[in-house]
């Protein structure tokens, strides 16, 4: 399995390598993909390890987990990139200095209706409770004038330990009343398993007030590395990659539902770890019936990870997951770690990690087809295979979908100057 963990940060420029052999070649469909734009690693950015959120005009937005410097390895930016003529125009928002203010943003961005970005960095903060502190949730607010600077606002620090989370590397989300929701990688109660927590505006301005929602025991998951997604009814749904009641290893599906003003959890479902799945480190999605989709790293027929969907109980009827699709490890991909997309018509989009590809087994975006009968099966279609090198490597996050249908997501590694690249995809 893939894991995320502090340490990376002092190594981000690493790109991750296989030493495998490969036999046979991708199948691609009538899809291109061209990198708009290269991260170098300096001021600009580098190492783009969450995905993208794109606004009405088009204009793309995201965060590097490195770069923002003009010397050494810099400690993240937050970057807008917009359409100009035949290319994009990248324009650094903000970045981290390692102090309060945050450092090294993992999560993805959320923008509200007036246009501020909301994000969480993994570090700073100020806390001593955790190496590189412990982490914070940030609000970048636009200029009032075109041309102007962005603020950057710190809504919560973390501070670690039993009372609170550290590490926040998930994508946030708001609820109708403008709370966020999201999770922490570690902290809560005495297990440190991490937490699901709730930030709410302060009635006298200032920082936001912090609920922990859930503390994970272990049996009931561990260590949530991404974010929360509303469902039918207001319930929250996510992932934890790791834990549960059936193997320590494997991970676990879970709910939280508001009754009497309280959230009260509920663990859904406990992957085995074998053809199943194993370690879902994806966001959940939902379609308009209210079932889940999402991936596993690992597990499925072969070991290199599944896409599955859970229906929820309805009238009497159990909990049902099923395994849409385990990939093979070769030209299909491997190790699926980002967030899945719904088009119009109902088919899947994902990355995948790895995958056939060369030596640095590169990674791959895909389309899941639904079958065209009940109880027939899914369909996956490779759209790119990345090769490593200029092309980039190895996407870490999901796809978004931008104007005429066009799908965009990051690399974190490859591209030009080896640290990274934003891609397009036309199925």
């Amino acid at each position: 399995m893939i894991h995320k963990s502090l340490s990376l940060y002092s190594s981000w420029l690493l790109v991750i390598a296989a030493t495998i052999l490969f036999a046979g070649s991708a199948v691609m469909a009538g899809a291109t993909t061209n990198i708009i734009y290269n991260f170098t690693g300096g001021t600009d950015g580098g190492a783009a390890y969450s995905g993208l959120i794109a606004d009405k005009s088009g204009n793309l937005y995201g965060a590097t987990v490195g770069g923002g410097a003009t010397s050494g390895l810099g400690l993240g930016v937050v970057f807008e990139l917009s359409p100009a003529g035949a290319g994009w125009t990248e324009t650094v928002l903000y970045a981290f200095q390692g102090g309060s203010d945050g450092q090294n943003p993992w999560s993805g961005l959320v923008m509200d209706g007036a246009g501020n970005l909301y994000g969480a960095t993994a570090g700073g903060g100020g806390s001593s409770n955790c190496t590189d502190a412990c982490g914070t949730v940030f609000e970048l607010s636009p200029p009032s004038t075109q041309g102007g600077t962005w603020t950057e606002t710190v809504l919560y620090r973390f501070q670690g330990g039993s009372g609170d989370g550290s590490w926040p590397s998930s994508t946030l989300v708001f609820d109708k009343t403008g709370n966020l929701y999201g999770t922490t990688r570690y902290g809560g109660s005495t297990s440190g398993y991490g937490t699901v927590f709730e930030l709410s505006p302060s009635a006298g301005g200032g920082e936001w007030t912090e609920t922990i929602l859930h503390s994970f025991q272990g049996l009931d998951g561990e260590f949530p590395q991404v974010g929360l997604v509303f469902g039918k009814g207001g319930a929250l749904y996510g992932t934890a990659s790791t834990g549960g009641s059936r193997s320590a290893l494997a991970g676990s599906i879970y709910e939280l539902v508001l009754k009497g003003g309280t959230w009260v959890f509920h663990a859904l479902y406990a992957f085995e770890g074998g053809s199943d799945g194993q370690g879902p480190e994806s966001q959940l999605v939902v379609d308009k019936l209210g079932n889940l989709y999402g991936t596993t790293v690992g597990g499925g027929s072969l070991g290199f990870g599944t896409v599955f969907e859970v229906t929820l109980p309805q009238s009497g009827s159990p909990l049902t997951h099923t395994v849409l699709y385990s990939f093979q490890g070769s030209a299909d991909g491997a190790y699926p770690i980002g967030a899945l997309v719904f088009d119009k018509s109902g088919n899947l989009y994902g990355t995948t990690n790895g995958g056939e590809g060369g030596p640095q087994f590169g990674g791959t975006v895909y389309q899941l087809a639904p079958p065209g009968a009940p109880g027939g099966s899914w369909t996956e279609t490779v759209l790119h295979l990345f090769e490593g090198g200029p092309q980039g490597a190895n996407p870490n996050a999901g796809l978004v979908f931008g104007k005429a249908g066009s799908l965009y997501g990051t690399t974190p590694s490859g591209g030009a100057d080896g640290v990274g690249t934003v891609f397009k995809t036309v199925p």
